[in-house]
């Protein structure tokens, strides 16, 4: 057990449980897997379902893919939180020189 005898030192201790907290419970990863040559507007997945997030509360907190390539791979519809491709996705061409598993960072 830690005793902190300098009531600031408390505080600063307390704000930085306070902020892990809150990250690690405001993150969350999931992955979809796709067959290659899906063609444009196919449904990839549910993101607000998947997550178990209420539409609005999905609203409030604001989302984005971000990709490593010039055109977007996929695009979410904020009204419903569903993914879809943007285009016909060729596996050959996103994936040169990776494995089959390609990660896009959302926030």
């Amino acid at each position: 057990m830690i005793i902190v005898q300098e009531p600031w030192l408390t505080s600063r201790l307390l704000a930085v449980l306070v902020m892990f907290l809150f990250f690690s419970a405001s993150s969350a990863q999931l992955k979809y897997s796709i067959s290659e040559e899906l063609k444009e507007g196919s449904l990839v997945g549910n993101i607000a379902k998947d997550l178990g997030i209420d539409l609005i509360l999905m609203k409030q907190r604001g989302f984005r893919i971000m990709s490593g390539s010039a055109e977007p791979l996929f695009k979410v519809n904020e009204n419903d939180w569903v993914l879809y491709t943007t285009h016909t996705i060729d596996r050959e061409e996103v994936c040169k020189e990776t494995s089959v598993w390609r990660r896009f960072p959302a926030m």
